[in-house]
């Protein structure tokens, strides 16, 4: 289990900083041993690339429990690899955030033309991320009868559920389109098919 924590405290990294996915138990645990693998990958090569370094740190590239499974059986499990395997693990964690956030590997894709897809999980998140959008918006909200404009001040996204925060909301009558009041904020909570945008 000790070799398994930099893959852990990587995933928590990204499932706590980067846009919310839903995941079944498998994809998590496949996605749990593939951060622990590489960040033992990353330690390696760091400690094979330069030795110095990780000698003077105590880091030795055989005694990655990982990489030399025969040592446990020797001398049992070395927690100085694990430690420095934890924090490359978290620094990773920290990378793919970056990259998730922001899709910077799409955003690459897209731009040497490998690609036309969207870089993000629909088109909720692309437009209300957009850079190019003053984030003016008009909701329609067929159960309460009513037309929502105003600047959206944040979102959240999901597969089924979702809520915006709307400032200096206009409010209108959704049959007849006439004005009924105004709203200095307002919290819309809906499920994805409530509402039109």
């Amino acid at each position: 289990v000790l070799i398994f924590i930099p893959g852990i405290l990587c995933y928590g990294v990204v499932a706590s900083l980067a846009s919310k996915r839903s995941r079944d138990n498998t994809t998590v645990l496949l996605q749990i041993f593939l951060y622990g693998v590489s960040s033992y990958m990353a330690l390696a090569i760091g400690s094979y690339s330069s030795p110095a370094i990780a000698a003077h740190l105590g880091v030795r590239f055989d005694n990655i429990a990982l990489l030399n499974p025969f040592a446990i059986e020797k001398s049992g499990i070395d927690p100085l690899p694990i430690a420095a395997a934890s924090v490359v693990g978290v620094l990773q964690g920290i990378l793919i955030t970056i990259n998730l956030n922001h899709s910077l590997l799409m955003r690459l894709c897209r731009f040497v033309r490998l690609t036309k897809r969207l870089s993000d999980p629909d088109i909720w998140s692309l437009i209300l991320n957009s850079n190019d959008t003053d984030n003016w918006v008009t909701v329609r909200h067929k159960e309460r009868g009513h037309i929502y404009q105003g600047y959206i001040r944040s979102f959240s996204g999901g597969d089924r559920d979702r809520e915006l925060i709307l400032n200096l909301v206009q409010v209108y009558n959704l049959e007849t389109a006439e004005k009924v009041g105004e709203i200095p904020i307002l919290y819309l909570a809906f499920t994805k098919d409530d509402l039109v945008l």
